[in-house]
C-alpha cells in the first residue's frame, strides 16, 4: 500500500514540473515575440523606404525609361532611397533621409515591391491594362471625339436667337441689321473663318445667316489637322477634315486639368475612329508592356 505522505510528495512533484512547464512556455513564447522579428529578414509593406537599384524598360524594344543607374547596361551606379508609396505627391518621411521621387511607375510596379525582402531581385512584366492602358474608343466619345467625321455636313445657315442670347454670346458684337462678325471666333475658338451678317433684329430675337467661302482653310483646335470648307449651294457647306491615319495629338481636360493622350485608330471615307488615353505620362507609354528590375538593398520601416 502507498503512504499518504508519498502521494502527497507526487502530488507536490507534479505541481511543480506544471509551473515549471508554464513558466518555461512563456518564457519561450515572449522570447519569440521580441527575438522572432530580429532574426526574419524586413519586408516592403506600402510607405516604407527601400533602398534599392531599378530599371524600367519598354518589353517591345528594351528601351529604358527610368533607372537607378548611370549606366543600366553596365549596371553601375549607386542604390536610391524611395517611398514605397502610390501617392505621387506625398512627403517623405524623416526616418528615409534623402529620397527619390518615384517617377514614370503604375501602381502595380509599386505594388510589386511590397513583400520583397532585403537582398531580394525580382523582375516583373506589366501588361499594357497593369500599366498605363490601351487606346479607349468608348472614352473619346465622352469627348465628342469618336467617331469623328470626315465631312461634317451644314444644312442650318440661318439662325434665330433671342435677343438676351445674342448679346451673352457675342457680348462685343452690336445687334444691328446689316452688321457682319467674325462667327467662329465666338463660336468655336476659330478666327476669320465663317462670318456670319446679322439679317433681322427685333425687342427679342436677332437673326443672322453665315458667310462661308468655298475653299476656306483652317487648322482644327486640339487635333491640329487642316479642314477645308466645301460650299454646295446657298443653304449647305460642308467640313472637310484632312484626317491623317495613326495620327498622335493631345489635349487637356478642362474639368481636370490633365492631359489627354489621342491617336487616329482607323480611318474610312466617312468616319475616324479615335481612341485616348488619361493615365500615360507621355504618349509612347499608351499600350505598352513594361518591363521592372529590383534590386532591393536595405528597408526603412515607416513609423509606428
Amino acid at each position: 500500500m502507498v503512504s499518504k505522505k508519498r502521494l502527497e510528495r507526487r502530488g507536490k512533484n507534479t505541481n511543480i514540473k506544471f509551473i515549471v512547464m508554464i513558466v518555461g512556455i512563456i518564457v519561450i513564447s515572449v522570447t519569440a515575440l521580441f527575438v522572432w522579428p530580429l532574426v526574419q529578414p524586413k519586408t516592403i509593406e506600402i510607405n516604407d523606404c527601400a533602398t534599392l537599384t531599378y530599371i524600367g524598360s519598354f518589353a517591345s524594344n528594351e528601351t529604358v525609361f527610368t533607372t537607378s543607374y548611370i549606366d543600366p547596361v553596365q549596371r553601375i551606379g549607386a542604390a536610391q532611397t524611395i517611398v514605397v508609396s502610390t501617392d505621387q505627391t506625398r512627403n517623405a518621411p524623416s526616418v528615409c533621409g534623402v529620397t527619390y521621387k518615384i517617377k514614370l511607375w503604375p501602381e502595380d510596379a509599386v505594388h510589386a515591391l511590397i513583400g520583397m525582402h532585403e537582398g531580394e531581385h525580382k523582375n516583373i512584366t506589366l501588361s499594357p491594362a497593369e500599366a498605363y492602358g490601351d487606346w479607349d474608343a468608348n472614352l473619346a466619345n465622352q469627348y465628342g471625339l469618336s467617331p469623328y467625321p470626315v465631312d461634317e455636313i451644314w444644312t442650318t445657315l440661318i439662325n434665330n436667337i433671342s435677343l438676351e442670347e445674342f448679346l451673352y454670346y457675342f457680348s462685343n458684337v452690336a445687334p444691328a441689321k446689316g452688321v457682319v462678325f467674325d462667327y467662329w471666333s465666338f463660336a468655336v475658338g476659330i478666327n476669320e473663318t465663317i462670318h456670319a451678317e446679322i439679317t433681322n433684329v427685333t425687342d427679342e430675337t436677332v437673326t443672322f445667316k453665315l458667310l462661308p467661302i468655298n475653299g476656306t482653310t483652317f487648322t482644327i483646335p486640339i487635333l491640329k489637322w487642316t479642314a477645308t470648307i466645301l460650299v454646295t449651294n446657298s443653304t449647305m457647306f460642308t467640313i472637310h477634315s484632312d484626317i491623317p491615319q495613326n495620327y498622335p495629338f493631345s489635349f487637356q481636360d478642362t474639368k481636370t486639368k490633365e492631359t489627354v493622350w489621342g491617336k487616329v485608330l482607323a480611318l474610312n471615307d466617312t468616319f475616324a475612329t479615335v481612341g485616348v488615353n488619361t493615365a500615360a505620362p507621355s504618349i509612347e507609354f499608351v499600350g505598352q508592356s513594361l518591363t521592372f528590375e529590383f534590386n532591393v538593398e536595405k528597408i526603412t520601416k515607416k513609423p509606428r
